[in-house]
């Protein structure tokens, strides 16, 4: 019975995940061309559109028994659309980012734990024996998930130009916060409950999972959140780019160049100014913050 199951289970994969790509291309081209980029309002109802349509794709698609269909469909056709959206308008994709941000941040999280904090009892849960047991299960899980991402970072990423400690805030970063585990548990729980028939929690690998869960919880959110605003200012640093002078070719210095003023380091755009150069003591803006270095002065090697 548990093969037959099994075998149904993994032919059934490809299917979904092929359906939904169809579904998720055909979606996104549509979301090319509607609405239209100088629409009123286009950002809005592009953040409106994919809210509404991912519900749908998600949810239809639970209730008509193909779990991996709707979450494929929602990703591809998010994918697609947001290629068009990146240069069909000068603000790209940044206003439907902060959209989908805060919906996450204001109604969606805060949503998610709620239900998950109803769904289960937490005396019950705590006190069983296996809180030990689940401690150190979710501390042996957390060192091999910092070993494999310092291995990755100090590795794989050899052509990248980072810094020792860059590389290690990194492989701190993807630490797990809580949140994909608070949506690893109602799987767990809801799959206990229909392979069993019982709507309470009881046999032993049930509670050690959702103990586990329970603690990365509480702990690793909270510590992991902590550790990236201690450890931001004094693993990272901002690399300034010095100003620079560009002068067209085969113009004398003195008659003009480009030059490059960075007045804000927060802010990474690149500023040319347009004006007479000296060689000797080139000007700079001023309202540039950053004086040029000494090796980024041009000699007068131009002949007349």
């Amino acid at each position: 019975m548990f093969r037959e199951q099994l075998s149904y289970t993994l032919s059934r994969i490809p299917g979904e995940l092929l359906i939904g790509a169809i579904i998720g291309i055909s979606a996104g081209f549509l979301l090319r061309f509607f609405p239209r980029p100088d629409a009123h309002l286009v950002h809005f109802t592009r953040v409106l559109i994919l809210l509404s349509v991912g519900s749908a794709f998600h949810f239809g698609a639970r209730e008509i028994g193909c779990v991996i269909a709707g979450p494929t469909a929602v990703l591809i056709m998010t994918l697609v659309a947001a290629i068009n959206w990146q240069i069909d308008n000068r603000r790209g994709t940044r206003t439907e980012e902060n959209g989908l941000r805060l919906f996450w941040e204001l109604i969606a999280s805060p949503l998610l734990f709620l239900l998950f904090g109803s769904l289960l009892d937490f005396t019950s849960i705590f006190s069983s024996t296996k809180l030990l047991d689940a401690f150190l299960f979710l501390l042996l899980s957390l060192l091999v998930r910092l070993a494999t991402g310092l291995a990755c970072t100090f590795c794989c990423s050899t052509g990248q130009r980072r810094t020792p400690s860059e590389r290690l805030f990194i492989s701190l970063a993807i630490l797990p916060k809580g949140s994909l585990q608070l949506i690893i548990a109602p799987a767990i729980v809801c799959f206990h409950m229909r392979e069993t028939g019982r709507e309470s929690v009881e046999s032993g690998g049930i509670l050690l999972s959702l103990e586990t869960i329970l603690l990365a919880l509480l702990f690793c959110s909270p510590i992991g959140e902590m550790l990236l605003r201690l450890l931001g200012p004094l693993l990272l640093r901002r690399r300034l780019i010095p100003n620079a002078c560009v002068v067209p070719l085969g113009e004398p210095y003195k008659k003009g160049g480009l030059m490059v003023a960075h007045s804000d380091p927060w802010d990474n755009r690149l500023r040319l100014e347009l004006g007479p150069i000296d060689p000797a003591d080139p000007q700079i803006h001023k309202n540039t913050a950053y004086p040029l270095e000494g090796t980024n002065k041009l000699e007068n090697d131009s002949k007349p």
